[in-house]
């Protein structure tokens, strides 16, 4: 029936899309929604779960609704995440929006992504993070996507209360719009020859314009695969994991054992392991040898320097330093950084570490200035 009347296929393809479109906008509570409510006076509770308060006239929700929660993320790049679609997550894509990022920081585009899933138990948000989320005890308990603080992320959170769109309307109206838009495909292909032929002898512009037009599209195409190859073959991956966890004792801390990569899609693309402590460094010796001149260095982004690899670290480098200048004693340097801390969690690593690791000097790194502590202990 689409390829006799090609208009009743291009019709229906469209009538579809837009019943489509609707849908999504139903389900993303952008459309018909009850109500979207902006998260503020966000508290912390434990772990990686913060709670917000709602109002009694926001719940209970009525039948058929659902809670989605949403992050309002400023995307690297700026435009280029409107290529996302078209690109998809690719290399390239990653390559240009970071290197965009590096060189014009103020340029920025927002989006808003949807978190989840919607979880049953605290714990579970507590524990897990990464965007889930649950209703508990007339308040919201989620996280952030990358299980950041949302009170200093910088990062907006909305609570749409959304219909729920059942499977058995928008699966044949799928079904429906993809055979529809084949046999539109087919035809404008079919016709595409005549089209072509008859603008290029009737329109002077076109002859002149077509050739480069052309010539322009192919060779951005060539550039792009290109460039997808090559950045395939020589950067290893394209995200940095997650391999944070809460210690009860010093506060939030790297899962010990675990491969951590890092990257900024630009500059670094680093893989460490994360020591027996919980930190970004060599394993150190336990117990301490007696004779043993040991550093311990705290502090924060600075110290961890997931930037460089582990043999480029400035505590690695330190180390090397003093045994060149003093070969006939055992000297060792120990890191404890995580970025985003400050001296009242790092107080924290002092008090814990300090009867294990034993130094004789330890380094405070505050910003940009080092504060010396120096402390011995009885062998």
């Amino acid at each position: 029936m689409f390829l006799r009347f090609p208009h009743v296929g291009t019709t229906v393809f469209l009538i579809t899309l837009t019943g489509l479109y609707l849908i999504q906008l139903v389900s993303q509570g952008t459309a018909l929604s009850f109500s979207v409510i902006e998260l503020e006076q966000i508290h912390l509770k434990s772990g990686h779960a913060f709670e917000v308060k709602l109002s009694p006239n926001e719940f209970p929700i009525p039948q058929g609704f659902a809670p989605i929660l949403y992050e309002h993320l400023k995307a690297k790049g700026g435009p280029i995440i409107y290529a996302k679609p078209v690109i998809g997550e690719t290399r390239v894509y990653y390559f240009l929006s970071n290197l965009l990022d590096k060189r014009f920081p103020d340029l920025s585009a927002g989006i808003w992504t949807k978190l989840g899933p919607e979880v049953q138990t605290v714990a579970e948000v507590r524990s897990k993070g990464e965007g889930r989320y649950g209703i508990a005890d007339g308040g919201l308990v989620f996280s952030a996507s990358d299980n950041s603080s949302p009170i200093t992320n910088g990062r907006a959170y909305q609570l749409r209360v959304s219909r729920v769109v059942p499977p058995y309307l928008t699966i044949p109206l799928q079904v429906l719009c993809f055979v529809a838009a084949l046999f539109f495909l087919i035809q404008v292909l079919s016709k595409l020859p005549r089209v072509w032929t008859t603008l290029y002898t009737r329109s002077c512009l076109f002859r002149n314009l077509a050739p480069g037009i052309v010539v322009s599209a192919i060779s951005i195409i060539v550039f792009f695969v290109a460039g997808e190859i090559y950045l395939r073959a020589t950067i290893p991956f394209t995200e940095s994991n997650n391999v944070f966890t809460v210690d009860p004792n010093i506060g939030n801390s790297y899962k010990p054992g675990a491969e951590l990569r890092a990257t900024n899609h630009v500059d670094f693309w680093t893989v460490s392991t994360i020591n027996s402590l919980g930190f970004v460094d060599r394993e150190p010796m336990l117990p301490k040898d007696d004779d043993t001149f040991r550093i311990v260095i705290i502090g924060d982004s600075y110290v961890e320097a997931v930037q460089v690899d582990m043999q480029d670290k400035f505590s690695v480098l330190l180390e090397t330093r003093l045994r060149q200048r003093f070969p006939d004693r055992p000297i060792d340097v120990v890191a404890m950084g995580i970025a985003g801390t400050g001296q009242v969690n790092q107080l924290a690593y002092l008090e814990t570490y300090a009867e294990l690791l034993r130094p004789v000097l330890w380094l405070w790194y505050l910003s940009a200035m080092i504060s010396l502590i120096t402390l011995r202990y009885s062998k």
